[in-house]
């Protein structure tokens, strides 16, 4: 076991155990067609692409969807956490089966693990809105900038220093 996955030795034994016994998929490539359809990682309608550490099947009906991460935690909640609920989504859309899944994120370096459960219903709640925030986000062509204070102090078309700006905040 290398190092840095020390913390985690027995966390990984288990899963290794798991992959063995077919319980477990590691490194999974998932595909979705924009309609949210499953289909293959690199297919001609791959429109979204999820890239998955571990899942594991507990049973039937239920899974543990785990990433693993590195650094930072603190001041990282909010993002790990829409990660997760984006695992968590495509995990029930892949597998229709599922009714429940806990989500997983395993701070490798720092011995912590954040977890999660959500529901079928609970979570694919919220597939409208990262549906149409994906589609924004894979449709946009204009791209117009989001002053502040702190993006515009390193922007060299700042306000002050260009009057063609119109976008940046002065000091």
């Amino acid at each position: 076991m290398p190092n840095t996955l020390k913390k985690f030795e027995d966390s990984f034994e288990d899963l290794r155990d798991k992959f063995s016994n077919a319980k477990c998929e590691v490194e999974g490539e998932w595909g979705f067609t924009k309609d949210w359809q499953v289909t293959g990682w690199m297919q001609p309608d791959t429109w979204a692409r999820i890239k998955l550490d571990a899942c594991v099947f507990e049973d039937d009906t239920s899974m543990r969807v785990i990433d693993f991460k590195t650094g930072k935690r603190f001041g990282n909640e909010i993002s790990h956490g829409q990660q997760a609920l984006i695992y968590a989504i495509a995990a029930f859309l892949r597998y229709p089966e599922t009714q429940f899944i806990k989500t997983e994120l395993w701070y490798l370096d720092k011995n912590e693990v954040a977890e999660r459960t959500y529901t079928r219903d609970e979570a694919l709640v919220f597939l409208p809105k990262w549906h149409e925030r994906a589609v924004k986000m894979t449709t946009t062509t204009e791209f117009l900038p989001t002053p502040s204070m702190s993006a515009c102090r390193w922007c060299t078309f700042k306000k002050g220093d260009n009057p063609e700006c119109t976008y940046g905040v002065s000091r």
